[in-house]
């Protein structure tokens, strides 16, 4: 029996000293799941995404002229406009101030506008006048495919070159503007027609030629050739004794006081300004028109006042 024993003791320890050999690798953790230190994890620190600020990134709170309204964020600001609108690489170019009449011409002569260009259009001009009719700088600029003229002084136009610079360019005179109208305003006094023993005195008023003068005896109209002798004119500014503006005098017919042979001729016009022939413009106002005439040997007037308007 004790052989026996000896050989199950030793199995025994055997077997015990397999377990020890097992058992701790076991028990040891895997080394995946073990952490690091407290003191070591700050030593990797996490980096936060940076966005990088753009030119046009500045608060509103921070540019109090900046609006959210298209027109503001594409024009320039009405107290930077001296300076050139278009950017350092751009040509020659103007930018339009205010809403503006596009003409066929340069000038306001040029009626009637063939359209407008809007504020804030930028513009490239091709040619320059700096003295259109009747007045002003002028210069010609293409707005969708169409040429035409628009207003030149720097209150309408900022460019960022010289335009005296521009070349010039032939333009068709602009179309004859409409006459001054013309109204008499009183009854007319002096010494015309029979009841006087005097030709009867007929005065046509026109827009065109402003007066036409006849004389008629019997029904004929009288003329050089039966003893007209001469018909004078004189235009006086307020009233009968206001300063002489125009005189003339007619020996021929038609009797007109512009002038004129079968026909009167029409009031005068320098650079499409209305003058009287004495070479001052028209203007608004009353005017006291008298017409003498001398027939044969006696002299009668007819006189009225008139008020005379531009187009």
């Amino acid at each position: 029996m004790k052989p026996n024993t000896k050989s199950f003791l030793l199995f025994l320890s055997v077997w015990f000293l397999v377990i020890l050999a097992c058992g701790p690798s076991a028990a040891v953790p895997p080394t995946l799941t073990v952490t690091l230190p407290t003191e070591t994890q700050g030593a990797v620190p996490t980096q936060p995404a940076v966005l990088e600020p753009t030119a046009t990134a500045t608060p509103l709170a921070e540019n109090p002229t900046a609006t959210l309204t298209t027109e503001s964020q594409d024009s320039i600001p009405q107290d930077t406009a001296t300076s050139p609108p278009p950017t350092a690489t751009a040509g020659p170019q103007c930018l339009v101030l205010q809403n503006l009449n596009f003409r066929a011409g340069p000038g306001l002569a040029y009626r009637e506008p063939i359209g407008f260009i809007q504020k804030d259009t930028v513009v490239i001009p091709t040619s320059y006048y700096p003295v259109g009719v009747p007045g002003g700088s002028w210069v010609l600029v293409n707005d969708q495919g169409k040429d035409g003229w628009i207003a030149a002084e720097s209150n309408f136009i900022d460019c960022n070159f010289d335009l005296a610079t521009l070349p010039s360019v032939e333009v068709d005179p602009p179309p004859p503007p409409p006459p001054p109208s013309s109204v008499q305003t009183s009854d007319a006094e002096g010494g015309c027609g029979p009841e006087n023993g005097n030709p009867e005195c007929v005065v046509t008023i026109s827009d065109d030629f402003l007066i036409q003068f006849q004389l008629f005896e019997n029904g004929q109209e009288l003329t050089a050739e039966n003893g007209v002798k001469q018909i004078s004119f004189e235009v006086r500014v307020g009233a009968e004794t206001g300063d002489t503006l125009y005189e003339t005098i007619e020996s021929t017919s038609a009797y007109c006081i512009f002038g004129g042979n079968e026909r009167c001729n029409d009031w005068p016009v320098d650079g499409n300004t209305y003058i009287w022939p004495s070479g001052i413009p028209v203007s608004d106002g009353t005017y006291f028109i008298e017409i003498v005439s001398i027939y044969k040997d006696t002299n009668f007037r007819w006189a009225a006042d008139f008020e005379i308007k531009l187009p």
